[in-house]
């Protein structure tokens, strides 16, 4: 597994902190009403994972120069909280019994929980993003929260609507990671940079950046899913196509091999799993060039980001967004 820690250690550890912090005081705050329910938020916000979306709104605030207030650092919570209510919902439809090791909360206190836990962070998203003053730049922000929210949700809709389906696109296939994941990314970039000193200008080309590493990271995902063994991801081997989920080493199989596959019978008998059928697509696709050829995808989308960062000032955050696109490329779970 890569190491994102480096990245945060010397130039925004302490903003990280305070991302941190402010999580916790939610979870802490709620103790007035529920313990129980503070316990449970303090459990869920203690397993967030690696913070790489706020991690970029941070680096994008301070391209062009430290940011004259602390706006970045309530958007880099905004925008964790968005990935970490996101997660909560994502686990429950998927009925995961893990993340990073850990129980998920659909697994430790059951669906209808989790489901209101999600809701629960998405409002606590929002309530961070109003804090923010009352200026034309904040306002465009406020509004891309809020659209980033519907594509996130159409994102996990779309997923689960099209299950099972063969007929699926690369467009369509763009089109569902970018709500899923990319549009986040996407936003983290964009209002990270806005609520420093970039113009609109520059700020939509941070939004390009967050766009295509958001979409190399979501297809890199899907190439885990399919290259690792549950040992590595910490889940059953190629989960999304066990669940019907098509993805884009499937599409790019199902392009190539037109007539008598294997892949499109599996999926022909959806929600039906059959397991000699399913071991028949997966080794086929395994055996084929469509990891590899998902892998230059990623290249393309991984160096259309590092080109966004070359009309940047060169700085040590600079430097530290380059160094995160290698990353995301280079990881491994």
């Amino acid at each position: 597994m890569r190491n994102y820690n480096s990245i945060k250690s010397n130039v925004i550890e302490k903003e990280l902190t305070i991302v941190s912090n402010n999580m916790i005081e939610i979870a802490e705050k709620e103790n007035t009403y529920s313990k129980e329910i503070s316990k449970i938020l303090l459990q869920i916000f203690s397993n967030s994972g690696k913070k790489i979306r706020p991690t970029i709104t941070l680096l994008s605030s301070n391209l062009w120069g430290e940011p004259e207030n602390q706006n970045n650092i309530e958007i880099a919570t905004a925008v964790e909280l968005l990935h970490v209510a996101t997660l909560l919902h994502d686990d429950t439809v998927d009925k995961a019994e893990s993340r990073r090791g850990k129980q998920t909360p659909s697994s430790l206190w059951g669906k209808e929980v989790a489901v209101l836990l999600g809701d629960y962070i998405f409002a606590s998203s929002a309530i961070f993003v109003s804090k923010l003053p009352a200026t034309e730049r904040n306002g465009t922000i406020g509004t891309k929260f809020a659209n980033t929210i519907v594509e996130l949700s159409r994102g996990e809709l779309t997923e689960f609507l099209e299950r099972g389906i063969s007929k699926i696109n690369k467009k369509t296939y763009f089109d569902r990671i970018y709500n899923k994941t990319g549009s986040l990314f996407k936003t983290a970039a964009f209002s990270g940079a806005l609520c420093g000193n970039a113009t609109e200008t520059q700020a939509n080309i941070m939004g390009d950046f967050g766009y295509n590493i958001g979409m190399a990271f979501q297809i890199q995902d899907d190439i885990i899913d399919f290259a690792s063994q549950s040992i590595i991801t910490g889940k059953p081997s190629i989960k999304d196509l066990s669940e019907g989920i098509v993805t884009l080493p499937s599409i790019i199989f199902m392009k190539d091999n037109p007539s008598d596959n294997p892949l499109i019978d599996f999926l022909n008998d959806f929600p039906q799993l059959s397991i000699e059928k399913y071991k028949k697509a997966t080794e086929s696709i395994l055996n084929s060039d469509s990891i590899k050829k998902s892998k230059l995808i990623v290249d393309k989308f991984i160096n259309k980001a590092l080109e966004n960062l070359k009309s940047t000032p060169n700085s040590k955050y600079k430097n530290s967004l380059s160094e995160l696109v290698q990353k995301i490329h280079d990881r491994e779970k």
